[in-house]
């Protein structure tokens, strides 16, 4: 069934898509509290937190 295929095959492309998204989000969040947690330890001031 064709329709089926190209469903599932959608479906693998679209999880595909969220994962590597949910990966740049946590990376970019672990980065910035990363980041932050540096310069509070170097003592340079934040504008934020």
């Amino acid at each position: 069934d064709v329709a089926k295929f190209a469903g599932v095959c959608l479906a693998g492309v679209f999880t595909i898509v969220l994962i590597k998204k949910g990966l740049v989000l946590v990376l970019g969040l672990i980065a910035g509290v990363f980041i932050q947690v540096l310069l509070k330890f170097l003592g340079v001031p934040l504008p934020f937190g």
